[in-house]
């Protein structure tokens, strides 16, 4: 029996870095031929408590981490000859230069560590062609397998669950939950949870959107901390997730205004929740960058929207683009899909 540790970030709460690993686990839960075990690894500091479980097994996986932590565990897995699978949502190193392009020192370390993590990991998976292309061409290394993002089983069972309510009985639960009333207008969830600075930026674009002060629409953000009510903009905060499948549900369309040099990998996520939802999805083109979706025929396009009773109108008629989301993109990221993929990496390990 393969003994299999999933390294990935702190599971006290639920995050975007979080669900992937939570899938590759939920993947090889109760394979006869594969025992595995999830390591929580919080901060560089907890490695050293983390070495033994490394240690009892055969494979390790790591996923959601940041790049000091995935290059001490490579180092550790090559030092006593274990397989290690790297598997890379973003590239922090592209993300940090191309954007914030400052603190060159930093942006030099961030290269170094995950340079040296793709070059000692046993075999590498990322995300997306985008970033297959990019370690190709900066790290010179090739990608074993790319493995797009999926859909969670815990959103999937939620979600059909939940959606068996009407959206009016799920409005009426978020009303009483926020405080705030949502009847007779238009409903959108904007997701951007503070940590990235992007997130901060695409929340001035959501104000300066808003300025019209339009009376038919609300918007919701998760993620920035506090709640704080101006006009349409409903800040709620983080919620549990429960409540965040909720509000999707009971919304008209989710709403990424992430700007256009964002290097978006977490948005992935919230596309395809929105997606498996059947919720229209309005975004910037760095919100759908690692996903090979279109303007107008998948999703609605921010950049040309130029009023929010102007996008009012649109949504009305976007009926075409949720079906085209849900037909084209959606119903290849489902976690059957990204566990067969995944069973078949460990399938390559054991021929070797």
């Amino acid at each position: 029996m393969m003994k299999v540790a999933i390294i990935g970030p702190d599971a006290s709460t639920v995050s975007g870095s979080l669900l992937r690993p939570l899938n590759i686990l939920h993947a090889v839960h109760g394979m006869k031929t594969i025992k595995s075990r999830y390591v929580p690894i919080k901060s560089v500091t907890r490695i050293p408590f983390s070495v033994n479980s490394i240690l009892q097994h055969d494979v390790v996986i790591i996923s959601g981490v940041n790049p000091w932590i995935a290059t001490l565990i490579c180092i550790i897995g090559r030092l006593f000859r274990k397989k290690v699978i790297l598997d890379l949502h973003g590239c922090s190193w592209y993300e940090y230069s191309t954007v914030l392009k400052k603190n060159v020192m930093w942006a030099i370390l961030l290269f170094s560590s995950e340079l040296l993590a793709c070059k000692l990991a046993s075999h590498v998976i990322v995300a997306s062609q985008f970033l297959a292309k990019l370690i190709g061409k900066v790290y010179r290394r090739r990608a074993d397998k790319i493995i797009e993002n999926a859909t969670t089983p815990i959103f999937e069972s939620l979600a059909k669950t939940l959606v068996r309510s009407d959206k009016l009985t799920l409005r009426a639960l978020v009303e009483r939950v926020i405080g705030i009333p949502l009847t007779n207008c238009k409903l959108l969830i904007a997701p951007l949870p503070n940590i990235f600075w992007q997130n901060l930026e695409a929340y001035k674009i959501l104000v300066s959107l808003l300025q019209g002060k339009p009376k038919n629409f609300k918007v919701i953000v998760t993620g920035l901390k506090g709640q704080i009510v101006s006009g349409g903009l409903i800040c709620v905060g983080y919620v549990p997730y429960t409540l965040y499948v909720i509000l999707l549900l009971a919304s008209d369309g989710v709403i990424l205004p992430y700007p256009h040099n964002a290097v978006c990998g977490g948005a992935r996520n919230k596309v395809l929740e929105a997606g498996y939802c059947k919720k229209p999805i309005i975004s910037t083109r760095a919100g759908v960058l690692h996903m090979d979706a279109k303007p107008w025929e998948d999703y609605i396009p921010l950049e040309c929207i130029r009023s929010m009773n102007e996008l009012e109108r649109i949504i009305g008629t976007s009926h075409i683009c949720i079906e085209n989301m849900f037909k084209k993109i959606i119903k290849r990221h489902t976690f059957n899909i990204f566990k067969s993929h995944i069973l078949n990496v460990f399938n390559d390990f054991m021929k070797v």
